[in-house]
């Protein structure tokens, strides 16, 4: 197995390429990996490789990243509002609540990036979903301005932004330059947390048994928002991890124990075992079915 993305392979066994989501999802593409592994879908397939199954793999978190003397305390609705220009000062009204956290009086200098990334995709998906104002304008993307007061292109101009005082960006955990605050956010049960050590993913209902089908509705679809998560320690803004891969496995002269070696691989990657930073999702089916010429792969 042949696999490139953002992330290793943490089961299974496979040769492992580091790649940008859109430079996997090329590989993909022009048959060079088996499999990618992307925390955003950055490409629309070209008609000759046929339907892409994107199976939902692990969640990861999103930072909001600040600069100012005391970093606040958010729930959804304010950052959304934040993001979208609707709050321009830190002292405002609207954040007066904001976990008792005393804010200055500071304009807030939106930081957004004009190249597509994981983070800006994961924050449009919670947006569609908590503000009304921003699935009319914006709608889940993977890059967009909203109510940017500085639009950079690419992660170092973003982080060289993040020094100005009264900044506010998204990005992703490990892309945090040293020093750097970020705010915490609301989970579900009314508390406040930081991504540093809040649990990521979704709660199962209490009394129900395996197998969970139904219980956790995660999308099949990489646009579709994800739900809330409704775990009370739960941190509110997450991604999902996707491994893509060709529904039609009968291309290119590839036999069938190779399909059936990705449906496996796909398989063990649901298993667990996740590596720092991500946190697993509940072993329910695969969404998507293989299919090697007309018949589906069991």
């Amino acid at each position: 197995m042949r696999v490139s993305g953002v992330t290793a392979p943490w089961q299974g066994q496979a040769t492992y390429t580091p790649r940008s989501s859109r430079a996997a999802l090329e590989d993909l593409f022009a048959g060079r990996s088996d499999l990618a592994l992307v925390d955003f879908p950055a490409l629309h397939p070209p008609r000759t490789v046929g339907r892409l199954l994107y199976q939902p793999l692990a969640t990861y978190p999103v930072a909001v990243a600040v600069q100012l003397p005391q970093a606040p305390q958010l729930d959804l609705g304010q950052l959304c509002a934040l993001l979208l220009g609707e709050i321009r000062l830190w002292n405002d009204p609207k954040l007066a609540q904001a976990g008792g956290v005393r804010l200055p009086a500071l304009p807030v200098l939106v930081i957004s990036r004009s190249d597509p990334n994981a983070a800006s995709f994961a924050v449009s998906q919670t947006c569609s979903t908590e503000s009304r104002n921003w699935r009319e304008r914006i709608g889940v993307r993977s890059r967009w301005q909203a109510g940017a007061s500085k639009l950079v292109s690419g992660l170092e101009a973003q982080r060289a932004a993040l020094a100005l005082p009264g900044s506010l960006t998204v990005m992703l955990p490990s892309e945090l330059p040293p020093g750097a605050q970020s705010a915490r956010l609301r989970a579900v049960g009314g508390e406040y947390f930081g991504f540093e050590r809040a649990r990521f993913g979704f709660a199962v209902p209490r009394g129900l048994r395996e197998p969970w089908q139904g219980a956790v509705q995660l999308p099949s679809d990489p646009y579709a928002p994800l739900p809330a998560a409704n775990a009370p320690d739960a941190y509110p803004l997450r991604g999902l991890l996707w491994g893509v891969a060709l529904e039609q496995q009968k291309y290119r002269g590839r036999g069938r124990a190779r399909a059936e070696a990705l449906r496996d691989l796909l398989r063990a990657l649901r298993s667990g075992g996740v590596p720092e930073g991500l946190a697993p999702l509940p072993n329910l089916p695969l969404p998507g079915t293989f299919f090697y010429g007309a018949k589906p792969l069991p």
